[in-house]
């Protein structure tokens, strides 16, 4: 593991708290690597002027409707999403019921 040189540490932290922190360099600059496409991503996203962050609505209504058309349509055995709230609201209103039967 490198030290840092105290000229280099901040003076808020210890040498050896510095030190543990820069052992992790590489992969803080991976994530700042990654940090950075994505900013080049959203910077290069089209209608920034018109739309301001309204010009992302879209992706999230296209991803609304994928995660809708999944729990409609992928089951797992013979249950889905829907079949499990239609008989969790009958349920409840048979409980309702003879509740206010009682």
């Amino acid at each position: 593991m490198r030290e840092v040189p105290p000229s280099v540490a901040p003076h808020f932290l210890p040498g050896h708290v510095f030190s543990l922190l820069s052992a992790d360099h590489r992969q803080f600059q991976r994530m700042f690597r990654r940090s950075e496409i994505l900013k080049r991503i959203v910077r290069a996203w089209p209608g920034k002027k018109t739309f301001g962050l309204y010009r992302f609505m879209p992706i999230f209504f296209v991803l609304g409707a994928a995660l809708e058309f999944s729990m409609i349509n992928w089951h797992v055995g013979e249950v889905n999403f829907y079949r499990v709230y239609k008989r969790r609201q009958i349920s409840e209103k048979v409980q309702q019921l003879a509740y206010e039967e009682t």
